[in-house]
């Protein structure tokens, strides 16, 4: 019945060849570990092929090839792992499109950056992992350039220095070394000031 669902082996369900949408595999294992299968799997029963879920699929073959456990709520039989799979009717020649306007839909929608920014902020002060989500502080804040909760004066008033963007770079231990001995050395009364002041001098040796 188009609607429902089936449970499959995920070895005997074929991927969508015609797919242009690429995945993070490790960030969606570490998300099954942590809350199990969830999301289930869009699946073709006309032409056996999966329509949503590319990459659930392949994660979950990833996990089973690597000795790893089975998520919750999907079931181990012997050598097979099964998952629950939605499972739909269409014709063959729409399977590429559908894929695509499936995954295109949820980016269209966007995020409120403010709010992403808070509840992951506010997760991590509560000392809740983040592991599985696929975003921490530190990404959504380079992603978005926005900075994290707004923090007020003693008049509860906000400065325009709050709506800064926040600039954020990974480096080498040794590196952060030499940035530290350099900032110093820096002129200035404010970070700011003296990040500018460093960038100044750059800008000028490279002139």
């Amino acid at each position: 019945m188009d609607g429902s669902t089936v449970w499959l082996d995920i070895d005997q369900v074929a991927s969508l060849e015609q797919n242009p949408k690429e995945h993070d595999i490790g960030a969606i294992i570490a998300s099954m570990q942590r809350w199990g299968y969830i999301d289930v799997i869009g699946w073709n029963k006309r032409t056996g092929r999966v329509l949503d879920g590319n990459g659930r699929l392949e994660a979950l073959r990833k996990m089973k090839a690597a000795g790893m456990a089975a998520p919750a709520r999907v079931v181990v039989e012997g050598n097979t792992w099964k998952a629950e799979f939605l499972q739909v009717d269409i014709d063959e020649k729409e399977e590429p499109l559908l894929a695509i306007a499936l995954n295109r839909t949820n980016e269209l929608g966007g995020w409120d950056n403010d709010e992403l920014v808070k509840v992951l902020e506010e997760a991590a002060k509560e000392g809740r992992s983040l592991v599985g989500v696929g975003w921490d502080v530190e990404d959504i804040q380079q992603t978005f350039e926005v900075p994290p909760v707004v923090e007020r004066d003693g008049d509860g008033e906000t400065q325009p220095e709050d709506f800064w963007p926040i600039v954020r770079v990974k480096v080498s231990p040794e590196t952060y070394q030499q940035y530290e001995r350099i900032f110093g050395l820096a002129v200035g009364d404010t970070e700011s000031d003296k990040f500018g002041y460093l960038l100044n001098l750059a800008e000028r040796a490279m002139e």
